[in-house]
């Protein structure tokens, strides 16, 4: 019976390695491919001036913010895209 069940769980785990791998080189890409859009520049600077207003933030420089204030930046501009950026945006 133990040699049933050990054999059972090596196939499980076995089968489960390949989509572990997938995902990790999925999550690889996207991270890769966020920070390529995410560079700073001075369209970034008008979105994030703009954020902090429309959040009624203080203004503080992007570099002065903690993780967590970056993180809800980027979300925030996951939203609002470029085209969103320059209709509302001047």
């Amino acid at each position: 019976m133990k040699r049933v069940i050990s054999t059972l769980l090596l196939a499980v785990c076995c089968t489960m390695m390949p989509a572990l791998m997938a995902d990790d080189h999925h999550d690889a890409h996207e991270r890769a491919r966020q920070e390529q859009r995410r560079e700073w520049n001075e369209r970034e600077q008008r979105a994030y001036k703009h954020y902090v207003q429309q959040q009624r933030h203080q203004y503080r420089e992007w570099n002065k913010l903690n993780a967590k204030e970056q993180s809800s930046y980027w979300r925030w501009r996951d939203k609002h895209n470029d085209a969103w950026l320059d209709h509302h945006v001047r």
